[in-house]
């Protein structure tokens, strides 16, 4: 697919982009080790790309292509001693001039055996021969000396100390024997195959020393393709588990100097209604452990084109993550306006207004820039917004699910909201990059995105619950306006505290009241059609400062909501008069459902900044529909 036909053909006034420009762009984000022009470069055209220049623009030249002469083969050779020199310098003369197609030892080895007859033939097909039966052939098919000559020299020189056979090729047959089994001999000595469980001990230990002034370098010095990290993955995990080698705490590590097993990528831009970029940055890096850090690679691509935003979000960086910029796990980058494509003036699909169609539009370009640039810097690639919450040692989570795989898969998902948590296989990355910049003016990138999956024959969406991100953001990066999307299957570290939960509303089946207060996303409350008065209790086994409360009712399609609902916070618990369990004395209306949910924060500030021993969500209104509670979820602190 070629950068060539970007742009549709009815918009002839849009010019075109030559893949030059795009390997220049790329070339202007990142000073470190990148092959951009293996990656963008249509139909494999011949295309070298030098060094930038002071003005920070890659120049790109076509390559020169070198024809090597073509040279009769040497005659075929039957082993009589007086053609073997004239022989061997006409495969040598063959070797030197035709070298691209001989650049192994495999390769003009059987190049010659391909050319042999008779009994030089025979030599070449016999039992592999050691070093000096070859050595010895060679010379004696140049000397001209008859066969009692040459097994006189032979015994003399090499089997001295053993019973004499009567001709040469036995001679020569015993002497592979002996040697191959000497050489075994060695071998069972010098490398015992046994597995063992730990090293030798050592006499003092043994750590590198560096000269006076130097540091080690920093960063993955070597890539490796996907199937090659693949293996080393695994072979460090089996060294790791019995203690042969152990994860580095140095500032200096570099994953075994391989690349990162996951790279984030996130794009940032200027928001009307203030910047969320450092809090996802710092819920990256906190809810990480310093394995897994030493395992992932965030690069953060500033799209606007307002310098003076650039400058003041990169000094916010620059202050706030100093270690992980220096340790190269945070790389923030910037491709210059010039490298993108007309962003006005574009056709309005979908109806929406021009502006919005600027804004998508610029969007499909920076993640194109952006997943280009990440290209072979990990095994894994994950996207994000800058806008998110991350849950603890979210690329555990991510990596288990990776291994549990059984299926070819192109995309998987671990959130279910937007361009947030998106997992894709680093090799697809170029292409992706292609496929975005193709149709940039054509659809949002989440459309883009589901059309490129089913692409790559994945016909179903692959999503993960609980979800590992959390969209935060409460006001779009696009003119601002409120955002209140939140992912209902986002799960942090559980937090409720232990309680007693029970209802009066008629259970379905085996979906007990318990279950929406309990962990997980699989699990849910399922009652029968509530009547206004019936509610569900929680009883805490010891009283609570409540800071937050979310609930969450109805199913994923928007059915069972709790339409009509309050929920309270109680004091002094009691056992009710039904026996059906504990209550309190005492309820303090916190609020009411809106739309079957609550997410109410600050509740301890405001009138209820006492320990409470009951939370009550009571039903307001009788309703038809059966009614599903999906969550009940609380945070707490100490009273």
């Amino acid at each position: 697919m070629g950068y060539n036909n970007v742009y549709p053909g009815e918009h002839p006034q849009v010019p075109r982009i030559q893949p030059g420009q795009i390997v220049a762009a790329l070339r202007t984000v990142s000073p470190v080790r990148c092959d951009c022009s293996s990656n963008l470069n249509p139909g494999g055209a011949n295309v070298q790309v030098s060094s930038p220049s002071t003005t920070g623009v890659a120049i790109v030249s076509p390559g020169i292509l070198y024809r090597e002469p073509k040279i009769p083969a040497p005659e075929r050779y039957d082993g009589h001693p007086g053609g073997c020199n004239g022989f061997l310098t006409q495969c040598s003369l063959v070797f030197e001039l035709q070298s691209s197609s001989f650049h192994t030892d495999r390769t003009m080895i059987a190049y010659i055996i391909s050319l042999l007859s008779g009994k030089a033939l025979a030599w070449a097909t016999a039992v592999p021969e050691a070093d000096f039966t070859i050595e010895f052939r060679t010379l004696a098919a140049e000397s001209g000396w008859d066969t009692e000559a040459l097994v006189t020299a032979f015994f003399l020189d090499e089997l001295a100390p053993w019973e004499l056979e009567e001709d040469l090729e036995s001679l020569t047959t015993m002497a592979i024997r002996i040697n191959n089994r000497l050489r075994e001999h060695v071998r069972q000595r010098l490398f015992d195959t046994t597995p063992v469980s730990r090293f030798p001990k050592y006499p003092k230990p043994l750590e590198p020393k560096l000269l006076p002034g130097a540091t080690p370098p920093r960063g993955r010095l070597y890539f490796l393709s996907a199937p090659e990290a693949a293996v080393m993955d695994s072979y460090i995990r089996e060294l790791l588990e019995p203690g042969f080698i152990r994860p580095s705490t140095s500032t200096a590590g570099a994953g075994f100097f391989f690349v990162e097993y996951l790279t984030i990528g996130l794009c940032s831009v200027s928001r009307p209604k203030g910047s969320y970029l450092i809090s996802t940055l710092s819920s990256i890096f906190s809810r990480s452990s310093p394995a897994e850090l030493n395992s992932m690679l965030v690069v953060v691509l500033l799209t606007d084109f307002d310098a003076q935003w650039r400058a003041t979000t990169l000094g916010e960086i620059t202050a706030n993550f100093p270690s992980q910029l220096k340790a190269d796990q945070l790389l923030v980058v910037h491709v210059p306006k010039q490298y993108y494509p007309p962003i006005t003036g574009l056709k309005r699909n979908f109806n929406d207004k021009a502006d919005r169609v600027t804004f998508r539009s610029k969007q499909n370009v920076d993640y194109s820039f952006l997943l280009q640039f990440c290209t072979g810097r990990s095994l894994l690639y994950l996207q994000l917004e800058d806008d998110v919450s991350c849950s603890h040692h979210f690329l555990s989570a991510i990596r288990r699910r990776v291994q549990q795989m059984e299926v070819p898969w192109a995309t998987l998902e671990f959130s279910a909201l937007g361009y947030i948590g998106k997992l894709y296989h680093s090799e697809h990355l170029p292409l992706l990059s292609r496929f975005l910049f193709l149709f940039y003016q054509e659809m949002p990138c989440d459309f883009l995105f589901s059309h490129f999956r089913v692409l790559l024959t994945q016909s179903e969406v692959i999503r993960f619950t609980p979800s590992l991100f959390q969209h935060t953001g409460s006001y779009s990066s696009f003119l601002g306006t409120f955002n209140k999307l939140k992912d209902d299957d986002y799960e942090d570290l559980y937090t409720n505290p232990a309680a007693d939960v029970y209802s009066d509303i008629p259970v379905y089946m085996d979906h007990v009241p318990a279950m929406a207060w309990s962990p997980g996303t699989g699990t849910f409350f399922w009652g029968r059609s509530p009547s206004s008065g019936n509610h569900l209790t929680i009883t805490f086994r010891h009283p609570v400062v409540v800071t937050t409360i979310t609930v969450v009712t109805g199913s994923a399609e928007g059915r069972d909501r709790l339409a009509s609902a309050t929920v309270e916070l109680g004091l002094h618990p009691v056992t009710e008069k039904t026996g059906s369990g504990t209550t309190c004395q005492e309820f303090y209306s916190v609020g009411d459902l809106q739309g079957g949910r609550m997410d109410m924060t600050d509740v301890h500030k405001k009138r209820f900044g006492h320990a409470s021993s009951c939370l009550k969500i009571r039903v307001t209104a009788k309703q038809n529909d059966w009614v599903i509670i999906k969550k009940i979820r609380i945070t707490t602190k100490e009273d």
